[in-house]
């Protein structure tokens, strides 16, 4: 133990030292709370990551790329069917809860989690009902809903662990959740006797929400889940429905492109794309999202949020060279591990390392503007909006002339423009909030 916190030290004390070459001044308490933060969300992150990684290529070069295809199909329809059932609530609740009093906190999490209990069965229960009126080929439009249910309570839990900043129980959560999928699909594929196609998958990851959700609920059973107050859903919402747009944005960047792929090509040509997807984005996604789930909430908190404007700018300036250049070769080993079945490209791998250096930086930024509030969220719906239409459109004329490449083009431009609007935003928005504080 003794050893532990002495390597701790040892590495805070390094990064008070880089703090001071590089902003020029010494580190402030808010920024050691963060680091604190940062340091499990890393922790956490990097072996959930890796536990996710490894399923990843054990499925896709088990299955190949038609099953693993289905699959991502089934996840990209669970990313659409997750917006109405979520509303919001959980980028919501985690800005709120980050910023008020203990008494208030408490009022968000039981409002927020009756609502969103609602509304995820109800909408479930919606879907289920008009799927027999859409083509659900290879049975993904049911599986889709059935994902979207745990995807919905798995983001909402996360959020509210967030917004607490509980970021050591959190990354503790994410490990068992990710032990959980990679014992689950172990069991399914080698043991149970069940045909091994994406269904495998699907089941695996369910068991793995499952679980990340049940120990929330009993780590927070603390929350009256069935306590609603009308003020505080108002004020939940107000916030949430910037947040819905954001990730109906969200889901014209991320899901659009598997969709329209499969619409035209088929799903073994949405599992290729998917692999190469993953080896780009896999590690660099994932200490994104570590890096936001200290950051959002503690940039949430700050009042006077234009004295770190700086430091922010400046780690998305240097993440998008630094991304694209490691990426390189990570993307080409990766696919090998694939398999010759996803045949191996430089071309395809230079262009999604781009487009992975690209989202990256705008990542930082977005979420930077969405811990402004009302006034950061309406500028980062309304750029997301546009840029997630226009990528749509791109996709739609790109991919049946291009393919995986006219697809991964579309991405790229997006993300440039995107990097470019979220820059000008956040210069607008600090210096107003500069103005307005003098």
């Amino acid at each position: 133990m003794e050893i532990g916190i002495s390597i701790k030290q040892r590495l805070f004390q390094i990064a008070e030292i880089i703090h001071l070459r590089v902003f020029g001044h010494a580190m402030s308490d808010e920024m050691r709370k963060f680091l604190g933060n940062l340091s499990w969300s890393f922790f956490g992150g990097i072996i959930a990551a890796g536990i996710m990684f490894a399923v990843n290529i054990l499925a896709g070069r088990w299955l190949g790329p038609e099953e693993y295809g289905k699959y991502h199909i089934v996840l990209a329809l669970g990313q659409v069917f997750v917006i109405p059932m979520l509303m919001g609530m959980n980028t919501s609740a985690a800005y709120h809860i980050a910023k008020t009093s203990l008494q208030m906190k408490d009022a968000i999490k039981n409002t927020a989690t009756f609502f969103v209990l609602l509304s995820t069965l109800f909408f479930a229960l919606l879907f289920l009902i008009l799927l027999p009126l859409f083509s659900a080929q290879h049975d993904t439009g049911f599986f889709a809903v059935i994902f979207a249910v745990a995807l919905s309570f798995f983001y909402f839990f996360r959020a509210i662990f967030q917004g607490f900043q509980c970021i050591k129980e959190l990354s503790l959560l994410d490990i068992l959740g990710m032990v959980s999928i990679a014992i689950s699909f172990a069991i399914l594929f080698w043991i149970i006797p069940i045909e091994k196609d994406f269904r495998v998958l699907v089941y695996s990851f369910l068991i793995g929400y499952v679980v990340f959700v049940a120990i929330a609920v009993i780590k927070l059973s603390q929350f009256s889940i069935m306590k609603l107050n009308l003020s505080v859903l108002k004020m939940l919402w107000h916030y949430g429905m910037f947040a819905v747009a954001g990730s109906a944005a969200g889901v014209l960047l991320g899901s659009a492109d598997k969709l329209i792929l499969a619409q035209y090509l088929g799903s073994e040509v949405v599992g290729v794309y998917s692999a190469y997807l993953l080896a780009s984005t896999m590690l660099f996604s994932q200490l994104v999202q570590m890096f936001i789930s200290a950051f959002f909430p503690a940039v949430s908190a700050l009042h006077r949020k234009d004295l770190v404007v700086g430091k922010v700018l400046s780690i998305s300036k240097w993440s998008a060279p630094i991304v694209f250049v490691a990426s390189i070769p990570i993307v080409y080993v990766v696919i090998m591990l694939f398999g010759e079945r996803y045949a191996a490209s430089l071309s395809y791998v230079i262009l999604f390392s781009l487009a992975t250096a690209f989202s990256v930086s705008y990542q930082i930024k977005m979420w930077f503007l969405n811990a402004e509030g009302v006034r950061g969220v309406r500028a980062t719906v309304i750029g997301a909006l546009f840029f997630g239409c226009f990528s749509l459109i791109l996709n739609i004329i790109l991919v049946p002339l291009y393919s995986i490449y006219g697809a991964v083009i579309a991405l790229i431009i997006s993300s440039v423009l995107l990097d470019i609007y979220f820059s000008r935003k956040i210069i607008t928005i600090v210096s107003y909030e500069r103005n307005t504080e003098y």
